[in-house]
Protein backbone atom coordinates (compact mmCIF):
# COMPACT_ATOMS: atom_id res chain seq x y z
CA UNK A 1 0.00 0.00 0.00
CA UNK A 2 0.98 3.63 -0.56
CA UNK A 3 1.29 6.03 2.37
CA UNK A 4 -1.14 8.72 1.21
CA UNK A 5 -0.20 10.89 4.17
CA UNK A 6 3.33 11.15 2.74
CA UNK A 7 2.60 11.09 -0.98
CA UNK A 8 0.08 13.90 -1.21
CA UNK A 9 -0.71 16.78 -3.57
CA UNK A 10 1.77 19.65 -3.00
CA UNK A 11 -1.09 22.03 -2.18
CA UNK A 12 -2.00 19.82 0.78
CA UNK A 13 1.36 20.25 2.54
CA UNK A 14 3.25 23.59 2.46
CA UNK A 15 6.40 21.77 3.63
CA UNK A 16 6.73 20.20 0.19
CA UNK A 17 6.95 23.63 -1.43
CA UNK A 18 8.93 25.44 1.29
CA UNK A 19 5.81 27.31 2.30
CA UNK A 20 5.10 28.61 -1.19
CA UNK A 21 1.75 27.91 -2.81
CA UNK A 22 2.24 25.69 -5.89
CA UNK A 23 1.46 27.42 -9.17
CA UNK A 24 -1.83 26.45 -10.80
CA UNK A 25 -0.64 27.70 -14.17
CA UNK A 26 0.49 25.33 -16.89
CA UNK A 27 4.24 25.49 -17.41
CA UNK A 28 5.47 26.22 -20.91
CA UNK A 29 7.92 23.32 -20.78
CA UNK A 30 6.55 19.83 -20.08
CA UNK A 31 8.42 18.65 -16.97
CA UNK A 32 8.76 14.86 -17.05
CA UNK A 33 10.26 12.79 -14.25
CA UNK A 34 11.40 9.18 -13.89
CA UNK A 35 12.16 7.75 -10.45
CA UNK A 36 13.50 4.23 -10.15
CA UNK A 37 16.40 1.88 -10.60
CA UNK A 38 18.40 2.10 -13.82
CA UNK A 39 18.09 -1.36 -15.30
CA UNK A 40 17.12 -3.01 -18.61
CA UNK A 41 13.91 -4.33 -17.01
CA UNK A 42 12.80 -0.73 -16.50
CA UNK A 43 12.87 -0.09 -20.27
CA UNK A 44 14.20 3.45 -19.94
CA UNK A 45 15.51 3.29 -23.50
CA UNK A 46 11.88 3.27 -24.68
CA UNK A 47 11.38 6.61 -22.94
CA UNK A 48 14.57 8.04 -24.45
CA UNK A 49 13.48 7.05 -27.96
CA UNK A 50 10.05 8.59 -27.31
CA UNK A 51 11.69 11.83 -26.16
CA UNK A 52 13.67 11.90 -29.40
CA UNK A 53 10.34 11.84 -31.26
CA UNK A 54 9.04 14.68 -29.07
CA UNK A 55 12.11 16.74 -29.81
CA UNK A 56 11.68 16.15 -33.54
CA UNK A 57 8.12 17.44 -33.17
CA UNK A 58 9.44 20.59 -31.45
CA UNK A 59 7.65 19.81 -28.18
CA UNK A 60 9.34 21.68 -25.33
CA UNK A 61 10.16 19.42 -22.39
CA UNK A 62 12.68 18.65 -19.69
CA UNK A 63 13.47 15.18 -18.35
CA UNK A 64 14.79 14.43 -14.85
CA UNK A 65 15.93 10.87 -14.19
CA UNK A 66 16.41 9.88 -10.55
CA UNK A 67 18.03 6.50 -10.06
CA UNK A 68 21.22 4.49 -10.09
CA UNK A 69 22.20 1.09 -11.46
CA UNK A 70 23.16 -1.69 -9.07
CA UNK A 71 26.79 -2.77 -9.19
CA UNK A 72 26.24 -5.34 -11.89
CA UNK A 73 27.78 -5.36 -15.35
CA UNK A 74 24.47 -5.56 -17.21
CA UNK A 75 22.97 -2.61 -15.35
CA UNK A 76 26.12 -0.49 -15.51
CA UNK A 77 26.39 -1.00 -19.27
CA UNK A 78 22.72 -0.14 -19.66
CA UNK A 79 23.18 3.09 -17.70
CA UNK A 80 26.05 4.01 -20.01
CA UNK A 81 23.86 3.28 -23.03
CA UNK A 82 21.05 5.52 -21.73
CA UNK A 83 23.41 8.43 -21.05
CA UNK A 84 25.03 8.05 -24.47
CA UNK A 85 21.65 8.07 -26.21
CA UNK A 86 20.47 11.22 -24.42
CA UNK A 87 23.75 12.93 -25.32
CA UNK A 88 23.67 11.83 -28.95
CA UNK A 89 20.05 12.94 -29.30
CA UNK A 90 20.83 16.18 -27.44
CA UNK A 91 17.84 15.70 -25.16
CA UNK A 92 17.28 18.10 -22.22
CA UNK A 93 17.86 15.38 -19.66
CA UNK A 94 19.39 15.59 -16.18
CA UNK A 95 20.54 12.52 -14.26
CA UNK A 96 20.44 12.31 -10.47
CA UNK A 97 21.54 9.45 -8.18
CA UNK A 98 19.04 7.43 -6.18
CA UNK A 99 17.60 9.18 -3.15
CA UNK A 100 15.87 8.07 0.05
CA UNK A 101 12.17 7.29 -0.33
CA UNK A 102 11.39 9.93 2.32
CA UNK A 103 12.71 12.59 -0.08
CA UNK A 104 10.72 11.40 -3.10
CA UNK A 105 7.49 13.39 -2.43
CA UNK A 106 9.36 16.67 -2.88
CA UNK A 107 10.50 15.61 -6.35
CA UNK A 108 6.94 15.48 -7.63
CA UNK A 109 6.29 19.13 -6.72
CA UNK A 110 7.96 20.45 -9.86
CA UNK A 111 6.85 17.64 -12.17
CA UNK A 112 3.96 17.73 -14.61
CA UNK A 113 4.11 14.08 -15.56
CA UNK A 114 6.00 10.89 -14.79
CA UNK A 115 6.73 7.91 -16.99
CA UNK A 116 6.86 4.23 -16.12
CA UNK A 117 7.86 1.64 -18.69
CA UNK A 118 7.76 -1.54 -16.59
CA UNK A 119 5.99 -4.46 -18.21
CA UNK A 120 2.68 -6.05 -17.29
CA UNK A 121 3.07 -8.53 -14.46
CA UNK A 122 5.32 -6.38 -12.27
CA UNK A 123 3.38 -3.59 -10.59
CA UNK A 124 5.83 -0.78 -9.82
CA UNK A 125 4.91 1.18 -6.69
CA UNK A 126 6.41 4.29 -8.31
CA UNK A 127 3.26 4.45 -10.45
CA UNK A 128 1.05 4.81 -7.39
CA UNK A 129 3.42 7.18 -5.58
CA UNK A 130 3.27 9.52 -8.56
CA UNK A 131 -0.50 9.26 -8.80
CA UNK A 132 -0.92 9.87 -5.06
CA UNK A 133 1.08 13.08 -5.52
CA UNK A 134 -1.40 14.15 -8.24
CA UNK A 135 1.25 13.72 -10.93
CA UNK A 136 -0.26 11.64 -13.76
CA UNK A 137 1.95 8.82 -15.00
CA UNK A 138 2.15 7.40 -18.51
CA UNK A 139 2.42 3.61 -18.17
CA UNK A 140 2.33 0.38 -20.19
CA UNK A 141 1.09 -1.98 -17.48
CA UNK A 142 -2.12 -3.53 -18.82
CA UNK A 143 -3.44 -4.06 -15.29
CA UNK A 144 -4.25 -0.33 -15.15
CA UNK A 145 -5.39 0.19 -18.73
CA UNK A 146 -9.08 -0.15 -17.86
CA UNK A 147 -8.90 2.52 -15.15
CA UNK A 148 -6.73 4.99 -17.09
CA UNK A 149 -6.89 4.27 -20.83
CA UNK A 150 -5.84 7.86 -21.54
CA UNK A 151 -2.48 7.26 -19.79
CA UNK A 152 -1.76 3.82 -21.28
CA UNK A 153 0.78 3.24 -24.06
CA UNK A 154 1.67 0.06 -25.89
CA UNK A 155 4.40 -1.86 -24.09
CA UNK A 156 7.88 -1.32 -25.54
CA UNK A 157 6.62 1.08 -28.22
CA UNK A 158 8.38 4.50 -28.28
CA UNK A 159 5.95 5.87 -30.87
CA UNK A 160 2.95 4.98 -28.70
CA UNK A 161 4.66 6.56 -25.68
CA UNK A 162 5.53 9.69 -27.65
CA UNK A 163 1.89 10.04 -28.71
CA UNK A 164 0.77 10.02 -25.08
CA UNK A 165 3.46 12.50 -24.02
CA UNK A 166 2.54 14.79 -26.91
CA UNK A 167 -1.16 14.49 -26.01
CA UNK A 168 -0.48 15.44 -22.39
CA UNK A 169 1.74 18.36 -23.40
CA UNK A 170 -1.22 19.89 -25.24
CA UNK A 171 -3.64 19.67 -22.28
CA UNK A 172 -4.53 22.90 -20.52
CA UNK A 173 -3.76 23.42 -16.85
CA UNK A 174 -7.26 22.69 -15.56
CA UNK A 175 -7.49 19.40 -17.48
CA UNK A 176 -4.11 18.34 -16.14
CA UNK A 177 -5.21 19.19 -12.59
CA UNK A 178 -8.43 17.23 -12.96
CA UNK A 179 -6.51 14.20 -14.20
CA UNK A 180 -4.08 14.52 -11.30
CA UNK A 181 -6.97 14.63 -8.83
CA UNK A 182 -8.47 11.51 -10.44
CA UNK A 183 -5.12 9.72 -10.02
CA UNK A 184 -4.87 10.68 -6.35
CA UNK A 185 -8.40 9.52 -5.58
CA UNK A 186 -7.77 6.20 -7.34
CA UNK A 187 -4.76 5.48 -5.12
CA UNK A 188 -6.54 6.67 -1.97
CA UNK A 189 -9.50 4.36 -2.58
CA UNK A 190 -7.78 1.27 -3.99
CA UNK A 191 -4.06 1.29 -3.16
CA UNK A 192 -3.49 3.29 0.02
CA UNK A 193 -1.89 1.93 3.16
CA UNK A 194 -5.11 2.57 5.08
CA UNK A 195 -7.09 0.59 2.52
CA UNK A 196 -4.63 -2.31 2.81
CA UNK A 197 -4.89 -2.30 6.62
CA UNK A 198 -8.69 -2.30 6.44
CA UNK A 199 -8.65 -5.16 3.93
CA UNK A 200 -6.29 -7.25 6.05
CA UNK A 201 -8.30 -6.55 9.20
CA UNK A 202 -11.47 -7.62 7.40
CA UNK A 203 -9.88 -10.84 6.16
CA UNK A 204 -8.44 -11.66 9.59
CA UNK A 205 -11.83 -11.06 11.16
CA UNK A 206 -13.54 -13.56 8.89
Amino acid sequence: GIDTEKFIPPKADPRLTDGQAPSAEKSKVLRIIYIGRISPVKNIHVLVEALKILKDRAVEFSMDIYGSPVDRREDLLYFGKIKTLTTNYQLPTTFFPSIQNTEVPKLYVDADLSANMTTTGSMDKAIFESMASEVPVIFSNQALEHDFPELFFQEGDPVSLAEKLDWFAKLDGSTRSALGAKCHEFVRVYHSLNMLVEKLSSELGN
